[in-house]
């Protein structure tokens, strides 16, 4: 855990412990905002990406759904903290589209989405250079005495690593040389040192060869594994 995620985490205490935290360098220049990158997967269904600006720093609170994607914008400033407009986004007929929770227009030139977005691009960009740490917090045992105290809380963060995508091998020849098109799943692997790490959900294979789709459901109370 990073001291910049230790005091943004403390921002939301009641919500902290919902999300995996990541923090991003201030990417500088601007990333472009495409359709496909910001079509992309993120790692976990709640994810928390901090990052300083500046002076500034700033908190995106983003959920994932199927095909949406909503985000809370928290900025803490030297004047103290402040929520940007709740927005979200979807990747439709290959643009992407954004729209304000409160149901305002949104405009390109004066919302802070338009702002946002190319942070969002630039943390799912990252997830594709290397090995990125992600931070999962969980409540100590004083966590509710400490907030009825006024003091900042305290969690117990585990550190998870997220491989990038394996890249594609060149076809080796037998039946596996080039598979259908299908969606790997999200999936823990223990490497060979014995440390635990998320490889985040991808997609392999070759789409002019076909498409293979998984639908996959929780086995009930008592039972072990998943079924598909």
């Amino acid at each position: 855990m990073t001291p910049l995620i230790a005091s943004l985490a403390g921002l939301v205490p009641e919500e902290a412990i919902k999300y995996h935290w990541f923090e991003m360098p201030d990417p500088g220049q601007p990333v472009q905002v495409d359709a496909e990158v910001m079509s992309r997967r993120l790692p976990f269904p709640k994810v928390a990406v901090a990052c300083q600006l500046g002076s500034n720093r700033l908190v995106l609170l983003l959920v994932q759904t199927e095909q949406i994607t909503g985000c809370v914008p928290m900025l803490l400033g030297p004047r103290g903290m402040s929520s940007g407009r709740a927005f979200g986004y979807v990747v439709q007929d290959g643009e992407v589209r954004v729209w304000h929770h409160d149901r305002t227009p949104f405009d390109p030139k004066t919302s802070g989405a338009a702002g946002y977005a190319p942070l969002i691009a630039s943390f799912l960009r990252s997830l594709d250079t290397g090995p990125v740490a992600a931070y999962q917090p969980a409540l100590r045992p004083n966590h509710a005495k400490r907030l009825r105290q006024g003091r900042p809380p305290q969690y117990n963060w585990e550190t998870i690593v997220i491989e990038p995508p394996q890249p594609k091998a060149a076809p080796q020849g037998g039946t596996h040389a080039s598979p259908r098109w299908h969606e790997r799943r999200g999936h823990w692997r223990t490497t060979r040192s014995g440390t635990r790490c998320w490889v985040r959900h991808c997609e392999v294979g070759d789409k002019a060869l076909g498409a293979v789709f998984h639908d996959y459901k929780i086995n009930p109370a008592g039972s072990s594994g998943i079924a598909s």
